[in-house]
């Protein structure tokens, strides 16, 4: 959208009022604005813009200056990450202010996200974060940034949006190439989700309780209608066993059925996936999950 001022002049060049001339892609739309209350009515549109894009929300909730709070919307304006944030309007200014590097700031948001206190997280993000640098010293995606490496589907690209995730939550090595190449498809699921019996989803964090849960997917995508750049239909289950059914003892895969089951009737689509499949079959396992979100 681009949006300009006009100035409405009569023949002998003196002006006798204003247009506000706004264009996007449905066309032109042009607003008479009246000579001597041109200034006004301007003060006025720009109150109402600030209003929807949170100015006010931002300040009554942190306190903030109308710069500060300016910066923000600009993150939220700008940043696809903070479109659909669960922390939006909540951490916002911790977040901008606070953890400006790329890893402590998404450590941050996943910390808050995957159910951490706020004295854990003040006590122990940095912690984290150097654990997060140690680690990634011993995990081939992260080794090399090479360009020619960069161009590998097993490459990292992501400068520090994912590293909690890929050192903190994956539970192998299999999970974390599969991670890495659901994020390369602009596909950014969560982990370690719990899922209890009446449908409702928990961090990862929360504490295990046996008498509710159902189950634990390694990956969670969850349900985003209103998300146009990341829609889904329903939410989706996506587990990396190593093992087909008819590979595992007859107790866990009689399990695993009724867990599919039951995930089935509370509104859930489940796909699982052998090692074999994502040793070897990586494109096969991406195109599986891709045509599971749009379907």
């Amino acid at each position: 959208m681009s949006f300009s001022i006009i100035k409405k002049e009569r023949l002998n060049g003196s002006v006798f009022g204003y247009s506000l001339i706004l264009k996007n892609k449905k066309g032109e739309f042009d607003f008479e604005l009246e000579k001597y209350e041109v200034e006004g009515d301007l003060l006025l549109l720009r109150d109402e813009i600030e209003k929807f894009l949170g100015f006010d929300r931002l300040i009554e909730r942190f306190g903030c200056s109308k710069q500060d709070a300016g910066i923000i919307v600009k993150k939220h304006v700008s940043e696809k990450i903070c479109k659909f944030c669960r922390l939006k309007y909540i951490d916002c200014y911790e977040c901008v202010f606070q953890w400006k590097d790329p890893i402590e700031n998404h450590t941050f948001r996943k910390m808050k996200e995957y159910g951490f206190t706020d004295i854990q997280i003040k006590t122990e993000l940095k912690s984290v974060v150097s654990e997060i640098e140690k680690v990634k010293q011993n995990i081939p995606e992260c080794k090399n940034q090479v360009d020619a490496f960069k161009k590998s589907n097993r490459s990292c690209k992501f400068d520090g949006k994912l590293c909690f995730e890929c050192v903190k939550v994956v539970e192998s090595p299999l999970e974390r190439i599969l991670l890495l190449a659901l994020a390369n498809e602009g596909i950014t699921p969560e982990l370690q989700k719990q899922i209890y019996r009446d449908g409702s989803v928990h961090p990862y964090l929360n504490e295990l309780d046996k008498r509710k849960i159902l189950t634990k997917p390694d990956f969670f995508i969850e349900k985003r209608e209103e998300d146009k750049y990341f829609k889904t239909t329903s939410s989706l289950c996506i587990y990396t066993d190593g093992f087909t059914y008819h590979e595992r003892r007859e107790e866990d895969a009689t399990r695993d059925r009724n867990i599919d089951r039951d995930l089935q009737l509370l509104g859930f689509k489940v796909l699982r996936f052998t090692g074999l499949e994502r040793r070897e079959k990586l494109g096969f396992c991406i195109d599986k999950i891709k045509a599971a979100i749009i379907s």
